[in-house]
């Protein structure tokens, strides 16, 4: 849209002259006081940067307006958007993330019970028992950080506005069989049709590692805007990049070999599913103020990225058993994940002796939950046999937790 200044300066000139008439008027009438339009705003105690002390037992008609000695009769009504007066329009966040991460289909061994390893007996075996668990990984929480920057425009309350999220996690778990009716099923070892020429599943010990490295960066290009004097809302759309490198090390010790002979002292699995994609990016925030300063927040977004996925499987004997399986590969695909937060807001406007509402400081705390669907390709291999045929997890990462964060305008 094109804007002739031509025709918009009658516009621009109409609300200097009608406040030029209330001057005029409330000159000469001294038995009436016109209210200022902070007072006769039903939002304006909600919505306004600036606090308006008001005496509530006088009618609004009858108030007169703050004095002000640096700029006498004129308040700092501000719009919807979270800005300040005679700044540069820009604002910094900063988030400290208290996380945790999941990720389906990544069991390192199955625990089961009665299990008869007598010569000829596990030929018939076909299931693990009524008793068996799946053993994952163990759940830790970490610390990540987000950072960012925007600036709001100074035409129809758009912003633009970047950030940076960075978490990392590394899981260690281990699993010990204690008896002689526990057994240790290897998820990540191979099974042939018969189960007693099967190749060393059984282990005595297991050990799983899972490293994921988390990022994404986010263009947000949003509006602000009101609803009644209390509901605030901004949807935005833009651009996301992110890359999620994850790292699953197995380590299976004292391998039961079915016949009878030697157990194998070690077996040690290394996968590999690393993810880099860029794509679009949309969603809302919204915020309901219940007081001046206080306020509670739900945002919600999602986004549909084009990338690439590189898997590595490698399976391998280090005590003279050699190379079992070593593959990898990389394929284009396309992943989407979801975004939702709750919280409680805080703000608070800083004044200088020159400007009001000059400075603004907002905190938050929040409950984030995030999905990325699909994310786990990691490849399985049923036998290592060159016939064989691998097949992919697809299993969904989650992360969540607890996001303390802070913004400064200025």
């Amino acid at each position: 849209m094109t804007w002739n200044s031509n025709k918009l300066w009658p516009l621009a000139i109409m609300p200097v002259i009608m406040y030029s008439s209330l001057k005029a008027d409330s000159a000469t009438t001294n038995d009436e006081q016109i209210a200022p339009a902070s007072y006769r705003s039903d939002s304006a105690g909600l919505l306004a940067y600036g606090s308006v002390a008001t005496n509530d037992k006088i009618p609004a008609k009858y108030q007169t307006p703050p004095t002000n000695t640096s700029n006498e009769n004129q308040v700092f009504v501000s719009t919807v958007r979270t800005e300040v007066q005679d700044g540069v329009n820009l604002f910094v966040t900063a988030d400290a993330l208290y996380w945790t991460a999941r990720e389906q289909m990544t069991g390192y061994v199955i625990e089961s019970k009665d299990i008869d390893f007598t010569e000829g007996a596990l030929a018939g075996i076909r299931t693990l028992g009524p008793h068996a668990k799946l053993k994952n990984f163990a759940t830790e929480w970490n610390w990540g950080y987000r950072v960012g920057i925007g600036y709001n425009f100074m035409h129809d309350q758009w912003d633009l506005y970047f950030n940076w999220t960075h978490y990392q996690q590394n899981t260690t778990s281990r699993a010990n069989v204690k008896n002689s009716e526990q057994q240790f099923f290897a998820t990540w070892m191979q099974v042939s049709e018969n189960a007693e020429n099967a190749w060393s599943i059984f282990p005595q010990h297991a050990k799983g590692k899972w490293k994921l490295h988390y990022n994404t960066i986010d263009m947000e290009f949003g509006r602000t805007f009101g609803l009644g004097g209390h509901l605030i809302f901004r949807p935005h759309l833009g651009l996301r990049g992110a890359i999620i490198n994850q790292d699953f090390d197995i380590t299976y010790k004292n391998l039961l070999e079915i016949r009878g002979r030697t157990p194998f002292p070690k077996a040690k699995v290394d996968l590999d599913n690393d993810f880099w994609g860029v794509g679009l990016r949309g969603g809302v925030k919204a915020k309901w103020m219940f007081s001046r300063d206080w306020g509670v927040f739900g945002n919600f977004a999602g986004s549909l990225l084009w990338g690439r996925i590189e898997n590595k499987t490698k399976l391998d004997q280090p005590e003279g058993g050699g190379i079992w399986i070593d593959e990898k590969h990389h394929r284009q695909t396309v992943k989407g994940n979801l975004e939702i937060a709750l919280g409680l807001a805080w703000d608070y406007y800083f004044s200088t002796a020159q400007h009001p509402n000059r400075y603004h400081l907002g905190l938050t705390l929040a409950w984030e939950q995030l999905v990325w669907f699909h994310q786990n390709e990691i490849d399985y291999f049923p036998t290592h046999l060159i016939t064989t045929h691998s097949f992919k997890q697809q299993g969904n990462l989650g992360l969540s937790g607890v996001t303390l964060g802070a913004r400064f305008d200025f």
